[in-house]
């Protein structure tokens, strides 16, 4: 491996969501990276930035920080910067994964789920190169840091792979199974026939189960819901035995949440109690968290003087 270089990328990886401040820090890096899923032909100005929307918290937040990281003399770039026939790469491969989608819900054969996964697999593949180039260019001027979703933290391990000295930070969570069906695609990894079935169901699923899960409406989710809710609905598939999950495979998007409570014997107007009751007794992620936090409380002190406490909780 090519030796590490002296600039420093730094990535907070988190899931975006509307009802969250973007972020509570300045940074102190030279250029500010951020998520720009459909690649932008060059950084935009300060008149440019006064005019993007603000239809949720998130994105007022998103706005304010890159403006004040303007003011303060630093640089911004979208992390896919990208030429005028890179996008327009990315549009035709978005179309693409669209018709399969369309495709795959109706026809719940799996070779088109495959074939799905794999074009929004490519998608991700080609923001992560414009990505890595952006993150090159930007290290001539000095250190990066930037913002990404948390399916994105495998950019820190790609960047490493290039010689690139990465830091991160990124919650301790369980990914649902549609991302970790993309993250093994994203590491050149092929899933089973299983873990694509899995992966689809929590796509098909995941609006409505939400929803039953959380009592919110996603506009209004923030960190601790999203966390909480992959936990519960990867918990709820992976207590399914293959015929249930192919049971599950081919109904209507609107019957598998119902169905998914029902056979983990949940019923479908379930309170937070009652959640953490059924992942008490189910999730070992869940047992670990918890039994982790106990020796926290009891500890305290002695973990943080002997610096073990960040240790623990970056394990999760």
């Amino acid at each position: 491996m090519p030796k590490p270089r002296k600039a420093n990328v730094h990535f907070h990886f988190k899931a975006h969501t509307p009802n969250e401040v973007y972020m509570d820090k300045a940074s102190k890096a030279r250029t500010w990276i951020y998520e720009h899923g459909n690649g932008q032909i060059r950084s935009p100005n300060a008149e440019q930035l006064s005019r993007w929307k603000e239809d949720s918290l998130f994105d007022r937040g998103i706005k304010e920080y890159l403006q004040n990281m303007l003011r303060n003399g630093g640089n911004i770039t979208p992390g896919e910067l990208a030429t005028a026939r890179e996008i327009e790469s990315l549009a035709e491969l978005s179309r693409k994964a669209n018709n399969a989608s369309k495709l795959a819900v109706n026809s719940r054969e799996v070779p088109d789920i495959i074939d799905y996964f794999d074009k929004i697999s490519s998608i991700n593949k080609q923001r992560h190169a414009l990505i890595r180039r952006t993150i090159r260019e930007s290290l001539k001027k000095g250190s990066v840091e930037g913002q990404y979703g948390t399916l994105h933290s495998l950019l820190s391990r790609e960047l490493k792979a290039e010689g690139i000295k990465v830091t991160r930070d990124i919650e301790p969570q369980v990914f649902d199974w549609y991302d970790t069906v993309l993250r093994k695609l994203l590491y050149g990894a092929r899933p089973t026939e299983l873990e694509y079935k899995k992966g689809f169901i929590a796509a098909l699923s995941q609006d409505l189960m939400m929803e039953k899960v959380r009592k919110k409406t996603l506009d209004k989710l923030k960190q601790e819901d999203i966390k909480f809710f992959n936990l519960v609905q990867t918990t709820l598939i992976d207590r399914c035995t293959v015929e249930q999950i192919n049971r599950l495979f081919h109904l209507r998007p609107e019957q598998i949440s119902g169905q998914l409570l029902s056979i983990n014997g949940l019923s479908p107007q379930l309170a937070r109690e009652e959640l953490e009751k059924f992942l008490v007794k189910h999730s070992f992620h869940w047992q670990r968290k918890n039994h982790i936090k106990k020796i926290v409380k009891k500890n305290r002190a002695s973990l943080i003087k002997q610096g073990w406490l960040a240790r623990l909780f970056s394990k999760l």
